[in-house]
């Protein structure tokens, strides 16, 4: 502001602005005082329009980003779920900060009631009939008759598993929190309840995949080998066992070598003493998508081939889904892929086969969020023209229920993701 009026008082021999500061007013001739009232009357210009700018900005911001956020007391109402049919957890990304997330809550109408949280990626919610359990970077919610709203020790950006703990009526959470401080290995933090106490212990691991069946809380580790000889990498991996109680007791249950390196597609899912998941490798020009057979009781593992694709078309066919791609309903394995094909195979014969195909037309790498239950599959399209919930009959392979789903256009704005779909009911 000050350097163009100096351009003009240099010209007068007086160099600087202090100088014609320190000028009685009668020492400058009329056009010197026009121009001094003109400098004012520009620095005043220049305020109008700043201060006009970041009011726009501001009101700009508030359209394209805000969401109408239901509040906490809207949400201690002792009716709110009774007639929720779904929550939709939707969060920003790790390198956004700070972090900004929703629960939506869907009613038997399709309407949605979000409410904002500070977002945790690849968060999730659990549900035991009759309290919803979900979370964000720095707090625990609980939500019933009323909703609870506890803060845990640390921060944590990343979710990776959320489940019932059933020996405390309550839940346990395990979060992706990264490498050590030290610098010496990865941890996955772990946050119980005992006697209504807060617990917390760390798995000094990365977790491939992990599922739970009754106290048992199942996770595999993965572990990267060089041969010196031919510069091939072989993989360990290893199967984990924790039960949670005043402190959290983890064993090795059991190991085993793979030549390739797999990626787990789903959680594990446990079944007459078996666990099952879904993954995928690559192997020559094709790309094998499996179920893997963890046999508790003899130690040994297997897989069934369920499909192939060739190998540029992998990224087509990988599920929409971060964790909920498969599913055990009776003796049959389930799973669905990229491009809405729901496979099944059976775990006594380990054969094979196409059930169906899903009817809503979607693209690969669509946020399509899955959630299952019994002999229902449930599908949230989050990228259609209208945000919609279908419910599949896994017997017949028919859809048998759409939902519209209105009020989550402005989430879209957000540059939010969908990353969890939980049926309530």
């Amino acid at each position: 502001m000050v350097k163009p009026f100096l351009k003009y008082v240099q010209r007068k021999s007086i160099h600087s602005y202090e100088d014609l500061q320190c000028l009685p007013c009668g020492v400058l001739n009329n056009k010197e005082l026009v121009f001094k009232k003109g400098f004012y009357m520009n620095k005043r210009y220049f305020m109008i329009i700043a201060i006009t700018i970041v009011i726009s900005s501001v009101i700009a911001y508030y359209y394209l980003f805000h969401t109408d956020s239901i509040r906490e007391k809207e949400m201690d109402e002792t009716d709110f779920l009774k007639d929720k049919v779904a929550v939709v957890y939707y969060s920003t990304t790790i390198d956004t900060r700070p972090g900004k997330g929703f629960a939506v809550f869907i009613d038997q109408k399709g309407e949605a009631y979000p409410f904002e949280t500070k977002g945790l990626e690849l968060g999730s919610s659990a549900f035991n009939g009759k309290t919803v359990f979900f979370q964000d970077e720095t707090n625990d919610y609980t939500l019933s008759t009323e909703l609870k709203k506890e803060k845990r020790d640390k921060p944590q950006f990343t979710g990776d598993y959320i489940g019932e703990n059933p020996k405390d009526n309550s839940f346990f959470s395990i979060f992706n929190t990264g490498f050590a401080e030290n610098g010496e290995g990865y941890e996955s933090d772990i946050y119980w309840k005992h006697n209504q106490q807060h617990k917390k212990d760390t798995l000094p691991f990365f977790i491939e995949t992990r599922g739970q069946h009754k106290n048992n809380i199942y996770t595999i580790s993965g572990d990267v080998t060089m041969d010196e000889k031919d510069d091939h990498e072989s993989y360990t991996f290893a199967l984990h066992k924790t039960t949670l109680s005043a402190e959290a007791k983890t064993v090795e249950i059991m190991s085993w070598n793979d030549s390739d390196e797999p990626l787990p597609l789903s959680h594990m899912h446990y079944f007459n003493k078996h666990l099952y998941y879904l993954d995928t490798v690559s192997r020559k020009e094709k790309s094998e998508f499996r179920m893997v057979d963890l046999d508790l009781k003899n130690k040994q593992v297997d897989d069934q081939i369920i499909f192939e694709v060739d190998l540029k078309e992998t990224d087509d066919f990988l599920p929409h889904s971060v964790h909920k791609n498969a599913h055990i309903d009776k003796d049959k394995f389930y799973m669905i892929d990229g491009k809405g094909n729901v496979y099944s195979t059976d775990l006594r014969t380990g054969s094979s086969k196409k059930e169906f195909h899903i009817k809503t037309e979607f693209q690969p790498h669509d946020f399509v969020e899955v959630d299952w239950r019994d002999h229902y599959l449930y599908l949230y399209f989050n990228t259609t023209d209208k945000s919609a919930l279908e419910t599949y009959d896994l017997t017949s392979g028919e859809r048998i229920d759409r939902l519209e789903i209105k009020g989550v256009e402005a989430i879209k704005k957000n540059k939010i993701y969908s990353y969890d779909l939980l049926i309530l009911k």
